[in-house]
């Protein structure tokens, strides 16, 4: 399950309107006002700051207090909704599993829990992934051709010309890489000093310009960069990442899956929100 999360950015000129329904401009010195009211229950401006700042999004951005507070009313009738169909309230114990694995409050995680539920009884018989759409979206996504990669081992000395000297000589004098990278690295990984396989495109421009038409099994640098010294020893070559269809299949399936069945909440949900009294002040 994965969070929804409020992305867009807000804020320009509030309206804050009454419960009765007057009008005012929101004055630098006002403290609060209403922001929204669904049925019986209301949402004061104080309300929607509070959220963004627990969702640790800048309330004063374009557009941030808005769909905080469309998240706040959603949640809202999700509850409501919940309450009418008889699905029940989520047990404790999962509210703080899912509020562990997330990070979501506790709040957040039961209302996340109740709005799963909902999508998976009134959604997802209507979501029908194809054979063809799968395959469109595996074409389209270059991620699954893989990436050019290198394998590298590395050695990091801190700026220290002695001791990069030391380390030159003793691989020049055929002393095994990782022999020498055990007894001059400053930075060890995992004990030892293979990088493992990193895309070409991920490396620096200083490191991409070092190995340059280097081969397998030789040896470049050193490699200034800020107050360290790098040495590699390109250790291989080759694309890594890449997935057949086969195997990318049933994850293509589920992220469209998990994709058109929010579309279809979403929408479903929208057409829910006419039974009850939504008024938007902000």
């Amino acid at each position: 399950m994965r969070y929804l999360c409020v992305k867009s950015l807000l804020l320009m000129t509030i309206l804050l309107v009454s419960i009765g329904g007057q009008c005012s401009m929101l004055h630098a010195g006002t403290i609060d006002g209403v922001a929204a009211v669904v049925d019986d229950k209301v949402i004061m401006l104080s309300d929607v700051i509070a959220k963004a700042r627990k969702l640790g999004v800048d309330k004063n951005a374009p557009n941030v207090l808005h769909s905080v507070l469309q998240l706040m009313v959603e949640n809202i009738i999700v509850e409501k909704t919940c309450q009418e169909m008889g699905i029940p309230a989520p047990e404790d114990e999962e509210v703080k599993n899912v509020s562990n694995k997330t990070g979501l409050s506790i709040e957040d995680a039961r209302i996340f829990i109740m709005k799963e539920r909902l999508m998976d009884i009134v959604v997802r018989s209507r979501v029908v992934v194809t054979d063809r759409m799968i395959k469109d979206y595996y074409r389209s996504h270059d991620e699954y051709k893989g990436s050019f990669s290198v394998r590298l081992a590395q050695i990091v000395i801190k700026n220290d010309e002695t001791k990069i000297k030391s380390v030159l000589d003793a691989i020049r004098q055929g002393e095994p890489f990782d022999k020498v990278a055990l007894e001059y690295s400053d930075v060890l990984i995992h004990g030892g000093c293979d990088m493992g396989w990193i895309p070409v495109k991920d490396l620096s421009p200083e490191v991409k310009a070092a190995l340059g038409r280097a081969k397998k099994g030789e040896v470049v640098g050193p490699v200034r960069k800020g107050k360290y010294a790098f040495v590699f020893k390109l250790l291989d070559v080759g694309t890594k990442g890449n997935k057949t269809f086969a195997e990318a299949k049933d994850g293509i399936k589920h992220i469209l899956e998990d994709r058109y069945r929010k579309k279809v909440f979403k929408h479903w949900l929208k057409t829910i929100s006419d039974k009850y009294f939504v008024g938007i002040y902000i």
